[in-house]
């Protein structure tokens, strides 16, 4: 019976892995060490995505510009006068504005599931001046933006008091000047 029970506890022990060696699994240069410089796990089969790829959403910059500030890839400036940029792009209206909350210094922003205005924006390098931005849906062209310049004009450099006074059609006591011209 010797060698019965011999062989079952071969079995038991094959079973249990004791006194088998297994070849290390091959290194692909992903292993880790434990605590204490042991071999440990090796990393997980799916590897991290790799970090130049964007995020659900996220907009990267492209080569147009509103008033200095470089419009996201993919919106396109539709018109420009002197005191206002309107563009459009096939981007959601809520991306379109983490991207622009991203690229401007100032910001005052009211933004509802339809529409976003950002009002008393300053851009970088462009000290004194403000705009609005208005953003809306385009129907099948995306998102519209429109960019306007809302600088107010600069205060008439004038020499004194009295002068100042009167551009606005006061005296310097406060009566009107002209009353045949109330506006």
């Amino acid at each position: 019976m010797r060698t019965g029970a011999a062989a079952l506890a071969f079995c038991a022990a094959c079973a249990l892995g004791v006194g088998c060696r297994r070849a290390p699994p091959e290194s692909d240069g992903s292993s880790t060490t434990g605590p204490e410089g042991q071999p440990g796990a090796t990393a997980p089969t799916a590897a991290a995505p790799p970090l130049d790829h964007l995020a659900p959403g996220e907009l990267v910059e492209g080569t147009e510009q509103a008033f200095g500030l470089t419009l996201p890839r993919g919106v396109h400036v539709e018109s420009s006068d002197r005191g206002d940029v309107r563009a459009v792009g096939l981007v959601t209206l809520h991306s379109l504005v983490k991207y622009l909350r991203t690229h401007v210094q100032e910001y005052d922003l009211d933004e509802g599931d339809r529409y976003a205005t950002m009002r008393k924006v300053k851009l970088r390098g462009k000290p004194g001046a403000l705009y609005e931005m208005h953003l809306s849906p385009a129907g099948f062209r995306g998102t519209m933006l429109l960019v306007q310049d809302v600088t107010p004009a600069p205060a008439a450099d004038l020499p004194n008091e009295a002068e100042r006074w009167k551009a606005v059609g006061l005296t310097q006591n406060g009566k009107v000047l002209d009353p045949t011209h109330l506006d």
